[in-house]
């Protein structure tokens, strides 16, 4: 692991005052726990760094669906700004991923993370409205 990801994330941890919220697992993997629910887990690349976040649980009903909606979202990046929407088959959770594999400064991290956060807030918000018949995802 390069020094790069490991010296950022003690910068933006210290900045956000994150420490009580940002761990480092032995598989090298920093997570950050949010306020609102959000998991956020990364890892450096070295050079670079993959984001992913565990949006929801795959819902019952339209599965074919909505994963076909999910499908043309990842189409080009339309709808989710360069990330990824997949599906964890452990976790039976849908997921928000997405790489930047190239070597980033200090304000490129700190806004890949602060820019992946809010796809991520997005899509847990779309895909609470499906829960609730509310979302337009079924129809895109």
């Amino acid at each position: 692991m390069s020094g790069e990801i490991q010296k950022y994330t003690e910068q933006l941890s210290e900045a956000l005052d994150l420490k009580e919220r940002l761990t480092l697992g032995e598989s090298q993997i920093y997570t950050l726990r949010l306020d609102n629910d959000i998991v956020v887990q990364y890892a450096d690349l070295n050079p670079g760094l993959n984001l992913m976040s565990h949006l929801e649980s795959l819902p019952s009903e339209n599965k074919e669906t909505l994963l076909m909606s999910l499908m043309r979202l990842n189409l080009f990046g339309k709808g989710t700004g360069g990330g990824t929407l997949g599906y964890d088959t452990e976790s039976h959770m849908l997921t928000f991923t997405k790489a930047f594999p190239f070597s980033l400064q200090y304000d490129e991290f700190k806004e890949a993370v602060e820019d992946f956060v809010n796809y991520v807030e997005l899509w847990k918000n779309e895909l609470g409205k499906l829960k609730l018949g509310e979302s337009s995802l079924l129809t895109l």
